[in-house]
């Protein structure tokens, strides 16, 4: 553009981009067999269907219509930022008969309206996601090694064994400066399982370093302390968070059925509630760390409040669906604070999560109606998003004059924690919904329990889809010893690790590790071979003589410690193991190895 020109970062620059670019996307939609994405000056095309020589005339023609765009623009595309990926995945197994690996004569290639040539690469970057031409991930792998590596070296500078920064900073740093980079591609990519132990491996490494833990240390007893996240457990994680933001939006729905991901439509088909009903609905936030078996506690606080707010409000309803015995059909039920059912009608459906949306929109619609209690977090969360079902839609949009008049009170949708039993002086109305919804599918009748229990339910009610929900459950579902204390030195913090570790220095643990310097594993004080971590701290003769108790008291005593969350348990755990280690002549330095 000569010598015009935009500050760089300023906010004009984009916008002036967007302004140009506009009409571009619709250029590019008219050309068979071919996908774009534009994000700020960058232009990704790609196709995927048809031969070598179908390809390679789409995408001439993608380019021709850029440069085409752009004349009299100012703009131009740049031939030598411009790469050409021909992604072919190596073929596994044995190549077919008649398959050439040299297919240099045929290639496709791309050329602009200049005659230049666009480079072949063998890989490309797209946001910061490299895709390789062979569809392995090795230069992937590669720079998250060395992004790991970095994260590494920081934790040393900033703490160590015997002081600094305390654990639960350290983990945060880990997660910040290292697992960031492995969330942010590793949902995204095919990968080998060499590739994934190797991702693994490299997250296990970075931990121990932020627990000042010996590479040695066993990966079950590791993943017992419930810090961490394998790669499966982050690539499950972060695609559900994908797919859940996608579905949200009417871009995402779209981006899923052009990609024929059905995530969106699993429960059912969902259409958008009027603006005039929807500014009428009012969700309040769903609570966090709320799972049936993790965190009951906190589930059971949040009934008793709910209850004791609502249980008597006459505004209330508390709403719930049952199944039928058929499976084919639901119940859904509305109560009031005298445990009246005001409202009640089935649904042909095979999905609960409708049923729950249909009990919603009755209670809505009532009159004398200002809050509904649901224990659907789907269901809310629908409404949240202002997409539900076509049946509890067109209950709704029946009322719709009635919702929008001014004399209509907004609704607020509060979410209830299914199946908690509380004490509260208020009747729990939330069951009493839920044995109504049940007692009218007659399943008394069958002799059928009416109280669900373990998965079955809160499968549907309470399904995780936050990030941050799905990564705690496998880290609480797993952990069996507790984080130390927050009254812990750092020295105290490491040695409580090795400790549960069991990697806190012995005789053998150290002759296994360092033989040239610890030759002798006997232990120092009754001299029997193979001086376990377990022998020096209980099941040693000599021990047992000065303390008069029996080595199984004393082990049962030590084995509660280690899954105390009590600081005197812990203190006294490490405070026995740093006496018995000075016995064996091993040093007593703070956190020693």
């Amino acid at each position: 553009m000569g010598s015009a020109g935009t500050p760089q970062g300023s906010v004009i620059s984009p916008m002036l981009f967007n302004l140009i670019m506009i009409g571009l996307p619709a250029r590019l939609n008219s050309i068979y067999g071919i996908h774009h994405s534009v994000y700020a000056d960058d232009i990704t095309i790609w196709a995927c269907e048809g031969s070598d020589g179908e390809i390679e005339q789409r995408l001439q023609e993608a380019v021709a219509t850029i440069e085409e765009y752009l004349d009299g623009t100012g703009l131009e595309c740049s031939p030598d930022k411009s790469e050409l990926l021909l992604y072919r995945p190596t073929l596994k197994g044995r190549p077919p008969k008649g398959y050439s690996r040299d297919r240099a004569y045929e290639e496709i290639q791309i050329h602009t309206k200049n005659g230049r040539t666009i480079p072949i690469v063998e890989q490309i970057r797209v946001l910061g996601l490299i895709i390789e031409s062979k569809g392995t991930n090795g230069e992937t792998v590669k720079r998250l090694v060395t992004k790991v590596t970095n994260a590494i070296r920081l934790i040393k500078r900033v703490t160590n064994k015997h002081q600094g920064m305390k654990e639960a900073n350290v983990i945060r740093l880990i997660y910040s400066f290292a697992i960031s980079h492995i969330i942010y591609v590793a949902a995204y990519l095919n990968w080998y399982t060499a590739e994934k132990a190797k991702i693994n491996a490299l997250i296990r490494k970075a931990y121990k370093q932020a627990l000042c833990l010996p590479d040695s240390t066993s990966t079950e007893r590791l993943l017992q302390l419930g810090l961490h996240n394998t790669l499966e457990e982050l690539i499950e994680a972060q695609q559900i968070a994908q797919l859940e933001r996608l579905a949200s939006t009417r871009t995402g729905r779209s981006i899923l059925d052009k990609l024929g991901i059905t995530y969106h439509s699993q429960q059912g088909g969902k259409v958008s509630v009027p603006k005039v009903i929807r500014e009428k609905i009012q969700v309040p936030n769903l609570p966090k760390n709320m799972h049936p078996e993790l965190n009951q506690g906190r589930r059971e606080s949040r009934a008793k409040t709910l209850l004791k707010a609502y249980g008597r409000d006459k505004e209330a309803l508390f709403v719930d669906a049952a199944e039928y015995p058929s499976h084919k059909s639901y119940v859904a039920a509305v109560i009031n604070s005298e445990r009246k059912c005001i409202s009640a009608c089935s649904i042909r459906s095979h999905n609960s999560e409708i049923a729950e949306e249909v009990a919603i929109a009755q209670a809505i619609i009532f009159p004398k109606c200002r809050y509904v209690i649901s224990d659907s977090q789907s269901a809310i969360r629908n409404y949240a998003r202002g997409r539900i079902s076509p049946e509890a839609a067109n209950i709704l949009l029946r009322k719709a004059k009635l919702i929008s008049s001014e004399e209509f009170d907004e609704r607020y949708i509060i979410w209830f924690p299914a199946h908690t039993s509380c004490e509260s002086p208020v009747p729990n109305l939330n069951e009493e919904a839920h044995r109504v919804a049940r007692g009218l599918t007659y399943r008394a009748r069958d002799g059928a329990s009416h109280e669900a229990t373990g998965e079955e339910a809160w499968r549907e009610r309470d399904r995780m889809f936050r990030f941050c929900d799905i990564i705690q459950f496998y880290q609480k579902s797993r952990r069996i010893f507790p984080p130390p204390s927050s009254k812990l030195d750092r020295s105290q913090e490491v040695d409580w690790r090795r400790l549960q570790t069991r990697t806190f220095p012995n005789p053998v643990h150290l002759n296994r590790i360092y033989p040239e310097l610890y030759p002798d594993d006997s232990c120092k004080q009754c001299g029997m071979k193979q001086a376990t971590l377990e022998h020096i701290l209980w099941q040693c003769a000599q021990l047992q003589d000065q303390n008069a108790v029996s080595s199984e008291r004393l082990g049962a005593r030590w084995k509660a410690a280690l899954i105390s969350s009590d600081r005197q348990d812990q203190l006294w755990a490490i405070q026995r193991a740093r006496e018995a280690a000075e016995r064996q002549g091993l040093s007593t330095a703070p956190g020693a190895a």
